[in-house]
């Protein structure tokens, strides 16, 4: 996540739906890149921010810019997917972050005002009928800039909160609203870059993988590990490992293929997906779709595998459009989700 908004030439032919897309059936060796289709794509200036999956498969986004909302996309993996609104907020709540399921289709996601510093949890409740309800859960004090989130395997009523600003990891209960520091080391630290004066983003996506907390730190462009305990917090003895450090201008947000251990990575404004071995010192990263001339994965900010048959090897992936950093300087296009084909590929 990255949130300067530049002047661009702003490429407004975008296509609605993913008919005219239809899904890619692999088989034999996987070919680079991997193939993508467009499984919508939003109005003007929409920022696509993160992204969960329900339990029947429907993707659920939450929105940026232009309006803090939060989205569902139904049947993602048909060749007709149906956008929904699931609620938008005022104005006083000017963009949403990260999101995250805790309970069955019960989610939590967080956002706030930019401007003013105020951030806040929600979370939001497929299980009610006929509507979703969406519910705050605390106002975020004291944190600089919510960004990833993850559940805790252990205790599922507990989300990690990745602090970008601050460089730390927060711990919420989502059942009492109290929260505090789970995990802060240098690895999560904002770095400044080129001395341009423009606010660094540190640690940023977190996912939990057999024990070991794995995050970003977008402005070091590297990947890190760290074993932690069922509450959260760092294990006795446990150091950081660099897990990969690429070359890039920028890592953002990144899902874990479990049963084949690779971290498939965005870069935001490097307008790329990568794909990384979990296990330090593993296989080199492989460039698995969009270039940094292309708008095919435009300022990639989050990915998510599906949960279905037909698209547990889909990875879902979200754009900003570029908008932060137009490609070639100049050229920007609506948020959208791109699914890209990962069936039958190894690092």
């Amino acid at each position: 996540m990255r949130f300067r908004v530049s002047p661009i030439a702003f490429c407004s032919s975008f296509l609605a739906l993913s008919g005219a897309f239809p899904t890619p059936n692999i088989s034999g060796p996987t070919k680079i890149p991997l193939p993508d289709r467009i499984v919508y794509q939003f109005p003007n200036l929409a920022w696509i921010e993160n992204i969960a999956v329900r339990s029947n498969g429907d993707l659920i986004l939450t929105q940026l810019t232009p309006k803090a909302a939060v989205f569902a996309i139904e049947k993602p993996a048909s060749s007709s997917p149906q956008i929904q609104l699931v609620n938008e907020f005022p104005a006083d709540v000017e963009g949403l972050t990260g999101i995250v399921e805790t309970t069955p289709d019960t989610f939590v996601f967080t956002g706030g005002n930019l401007h003013t510093g105020e951030y806040f949890a929600w979370s939001v409740d497929f299980n009610r009928r006929p509507h979703p309800v969406v519910k705050q859960i605390v106002q975020l004090v004291d944190v600089g800039l919510p960004n990833g989130l993850c559940t805790l395997p252990w205790l599922n009523h507990v989300v990690l909160i990745s602090d970008s600003s601050l460089g730390q990891v927060w711990r919420l209960n989502t059942h009492t609203g109290n929260f505090d520091v789970a995990v802060k080391v240098p690895e999560m630290t904002p770095v400044q870059q080129g001395g341009s004066g423009a606010a660094a983003t540190g640690v940023n996506g977190i996912t939990i993988f057999k024990g070991w907390l794995y995050w970003t730190n977008s402005a070091a462009k590297t990947i890190y590990r760290l074993k932690i305990t069922r509450d959260g917090s760092i294990a006795r003895g446990a150091k950081v490992e660099v897990v990969a450090k690429l070359d890039v201008g920028f890592v953002d947000d990144f899902a874990i293929d479990l049963e084949r251990g690779i971290i498939f990575v965005t870069t935001g404004l490097d307008n790329r997906v990568w794909a990384v071995d979990v296990h330090p010192g593993g296989k080199a990263p492989v460039l698995v779709v969009g270039a940094t001339n292309q708008l095919t994965v435009a300022g990639s900010t989050s990915a998510v595998f599906g949960r279905t048959s037909r698209d547990r090897k889909v990875l879902y992936v979200t754009t900003s459009g570029a908008l932060s950093a137009p490609v070639n300087g100049t050229l920007a296009e609506p948020g959208k989700v791109v699914g890209v084909d990962t069936k039958g590929f190894h690092l």
